[in-house]
């Protein structure tokens, strides 16, 4: 593959140039129809003319379905592979209406058959193409809406959703055999979208700056539209529009969407042979690319052939500066600037740089999390505490499942919340445990025990939203803003919000851990086996070990980060070797990837991430642009009127100053600004 030493640094990539050389390229190594022409396009309407319909598919004989049938004749003896000119059979199309097709006809027919079954690897090569360039290239996206994106090449991520096309379509390819006889021919018949489902990728490029669609200015880049008979919105054979544009008015032409819509990181080939065909479509297109770089751009931009001797007279070549690739939503410029004058017994910090902290932006997501509607057991209040199959008092036997006194779980623990009389009351730390608590012995809970509870029941099966929040923000971030992660034990990194990771585990809870609300709802964790763990990987270190993690649901599994906070902000190592092990058997330990993690398609738990998000993006621009920061550093709460006697800048509540220490001591000092 041609090294990205070849391509230039500051290197700009348009992206749909790229698409033209990408399809121009696989049509010119097709595999699958190299040498077959078209000779009849039926619709179901009409019986076949060239040979009898019994012969094709059961599905196509469904009248229910709108349906179309391309009859391909195969000449594997051909010298040359077949293009868009010598597609049509020499002897005429049949078609319904008894006419020629029309040129832009025959290339409808001809993309929907060189992409057939091959979005998968059309996406995979754009992919490992963006891979293959400099990290400081950047990629140009235009759409036919005149909408402009630019981007560094790792802003791109990978999208699969469930379709159901709205024309089915069969293809035909027969073969001549004359060696079995005067009639005899092979038949092979491939179908699309004939099926109640489909599984559809594209990518998304850009930066994601909101979870709001109608906001999001990403644009889809999908190469194998035409498959199910679609063009994108500047009629090319494929599409390039904003990510609202594409859903509403260009996918929805030609397919229905079902809800299920997964973001990842890479994709990746298992067959060994579609493997080899994709690499080395890869190889190719890269060499086009760095003939491109050295300023051999004739090529056309419509089709992607190469070697073109005619231009566009309106044609003139465009710079585009490094520092026009971001633009952003929130002015971070006061986080440089900002001045302290709440009081005069503040003593002025030092003048050096300022960074988004990450354990106040960890502080900030749980806040809004436990506080904002729809959050997790928002109004229940906890009546009633037992361990390790103990008899409930509060509930009623045929109400606790059975796994509660299975004794094959050593450890279990079980919490009764009872939802307030006014489901506005929300419960906090505070009025959490309610007076009249069924304890084991009646011993008295301490505020830390009482946290760990209700960190336990908010954080329950919130994992991969509070992670996806928290990856969201950082999204959200202008490049210019510096990130800072620092550990309870003395480590920090400074980073930038490209310095992003996403990892996944396997694991099982030492603890099992049952959540009963009174007539409303039982939840397990732990019971029913392992369970899916995600996290945030934060820095650039080459050494991801020395990196640092940010678990934001570790509560869940009854656990505390290694400052005392219901959250983990830990060197990447001691999380895995340390921290989880502790609380979890971790089963399996997922490559980390660059994607975005998943959320449920659920409506309501959408509905939620987006709320979180909001929520949280208004304090950060509180804190960046007001001035802010009189928030309390471990619970997270506003308007706090303490702060730290040492360094004077941060502030506590007072039940939380003395849990707070425990992270806040090691980077106290009186000339530390902690944020």
């Amino acid at each position: 593959m041609s090294s990205p030493t070849s391509i230039p640094d500051d290197f700009v990539l348009d992206v749909h140039d790229l698409a033209t050389i990408i399809l121009d390229t696989h049509a010119r190594t097709d595999t699958l129809f190299p040498h077959a022409q078209l000779v009849e396009i039926n619709r179901g309407d009409t019986p076949l003319a060239t040979f009898p319909e019994h012969f094709l598919h059961p599905s196509w004989h469904d009248p229910a379905r709108k349906r179309v049938a391309y009859i391909l004749d195969a000449n594997p003896s051909a010298q040359e592979l077949t293009t868009i000119d010598t597609f049509a059979s020499p002897n005429g199309v049949k078609t319904p209406e008894e006419r020629e097709p029309s040129r832009r006809e025959l290339e409808d027919v001809f993309w929907r058959c060189k992409d057939f079954n091959n979005g998968y690897v059309l996406a995979y090569v754009a992919q490992r193409v963006f891979d293959s360039l400099p990290p400081t290239a950047t990629l140009r996206v235009r759409t036919s809406t005149k909408h402009e994106v630019l981007c560094s090449p790792s802003r791109v991520t990978v999208a699969e959703i469930d379709i159901r096309a709205k024309e089915a379509c069969l293809v035909v390819v027969k073969e001549s055999r004359p060696d079995l006889g005067p009639s005899k021919v092979d038949m092979a018949q491939r179908l699309s979208g004939f099926t109640e489902s489909m599984s559809w990728v594209f990518l998304l490029i850009g930066e994601a700056q909101s979870t709001d669609m109608e906001a999001d200015p990403r644009v889809v880049l999908d190469l194998a539209l035409p498959q199910i008979g679609g063009r994108g919105g500047g009629a090319e054979p494929f599409a390039l529009e904003r990510a609202i544009v594409y859903h509403e008015k260009v996918l929805s032409k030609v397919a229905d969407e079902f809800d299920r819509y997964v973001l990842s990181g890479k994709l990746r080939i298992t067959e060994d042979e579609v493997r080899r065909h994709a690499d080395g479509l890869v190889q190719a297109v890269m060499d086009r690319v760095a003939n491109v770089a050295a300023g051999q751009d004739r090529f056309c931009r419509y089709c992607g052939k190469d070697g073109v001797d005619t231009r566009c007279s309106k044609w003139v070549g465009m710079e585009i500066s490094p520092s026009l690739v971001f633009s952003h939503q929130i002015n971070f410029t006061s986080l440089y600037s900002r001045r302290h004058s709440s009081s005069k017994k503040r003593e002025a910090v030092s003048d050096g740089p300022k960074f988004l902290d990450m354990h106040d932006l960890a502080v900030w997501i749980l806040h809004a999390h436990a506080t904002t509607d729809g959050a997790p057991f928002s109004s229940a209040h906890l009546i009633e505490l037992k361990k390790n199959g103990a008899p409930l008092e509060t509930v009623c036997e045929h109400e606790v499942p059975s796994e509660w006194s299975d004794p094959h779980f050593p450890r279990r623990a079980a919490y009764v919340l009872l939802d307030a009389p006014d489901a506005a009351d929300k419960a906090t730390v505070d009025t959490f445990l309610l007076p009249q608590v069924r304890i084991p012995n009646d011993q008295a809970l301490t505020r830390k025990e009482v946290e760990d509870i209700f960190w336990r029941c908010k954080a329950f099966d919130q994992g991969y939203q509070l992670a996806f929040v928290a990856q969201s923000l950082l999204e959200m971030i202008p490049a210019a803003v510096q990130l800072r992660a620092r550990t309870a034990s003395g480590y920090e990194m400074i980073f930038g919000r490209a310095d992003l990771m996403v990892g996944n585990l396997v694991v099982s809870p030492r603890e099992a851990c049952m959540i009963i609300r009174v007539n409303r709802s039982v939840s397990l964790s732990g019971f029913d086996g392992s369970i899916p763990w995600p996290y945030l990987l934060l820095g650039n270190d080459p050494d991801v070990n020395k990196r640092i993690v940010l678990d934001l649901a570790l509560s869940q599994l009854g656990s505390r980060g290694s400052g005392a906070e219901p959250f983990v902000l830990e060197r990447h190592d001691k999380y895995l070797q340390e921290v989880i092990p502790k609380y979890a058997v971790v089963h399996e330990r997922h490559p980390l990837t660059m994607g975005i993690v998943p959320l449920s398609a659920s409506p309501e738990t959408r509905a939620r991430a987006v709320d979180l998000v909001h929520a949280v993006r208004d304090r950060i621009v509180n804190f960046a642009v007001e001035g802010a920061d009189d928030f309390c550093r471990y619970c997270g709460e506003a308007g706090v009127r303490t702060y730290c006697g040492v360094c004077k800048t941060a502030y506590f509540c007072q039940p939380c100053h003395q849990l707070g220490w425990k992270y806040h001591k090691r980077w106290c000092s009186p000339t530390t600004n902690q944020t």
